[in-house]
């Protein structure tokens, strides 16, 4: 399954968009919570679809990354293991947040103290999103991990 590695900077990118759209249509919903909230529910699932796909690839590329680089500092050893440990919670976030934005929407519970709630919600997890990036940037861009000069491709 090392194709998947190839796919993480391909699919890093959509999730990260994603996610971040599902906000603004949350946001949108207080003026009309009929027209943007299944909006909202459809960008947040296909977020969360494409973010399997990231999480995967990406635990898939850093599993190459160690097996081809077999001295490895503990910094960047260390990053790698944060990155894999904020996206995982990050997906695992958007997850319960689709089940409960899920729930709300078919039981007819939305009012604008929920939709607010779930405005913050996406926020923190818009902090997560944030967190993970600077910290697959800081591999990437300060200890050139996947860079083909790095693993001699």
């Amino acid at each position: 399954m090392e194709f998947l590695a190839d796919l993480h900077p391909l699919v890093i990118h959509f999730p990260i968009a994603l996610l971040m759209v599902y906000s603004i249509f949350v946001l949108l919903s207080f003026w009309n919570s009929d027209r943007y909230f299944p909006a909202a529910l459809i960008i947040l699932f296909v977020g969360v679809l494409v973010g399997i796909v990231a999480v995967l690839s990406g635990n898939q590329a850093a599993e190459l990354f160690r097996r081809e680089n077999f001295l490895i500092s503990p910094l960047i050893q260390n990053a790698i293991e944060n990155h894999e440990f904020f996206a995982t919670i990050t997906l695992w976030f958007y997850i319960l947040l689709l089940v409960s934005s899920f729930y709300l929407y078919i039981k007819h519970l939305l009012d604008n103290k929920k939709i607010l709630l779930l405005l913050i919600l996406s926020l923190i997890g818009c902090g997560l999103i944030y967190t993970t990036g600077s910290i697959g940037g800081e591999l990437v861009y300060d200890h050139g991990v996947g860079v083909d000069l790095l693993i001699g491709k």
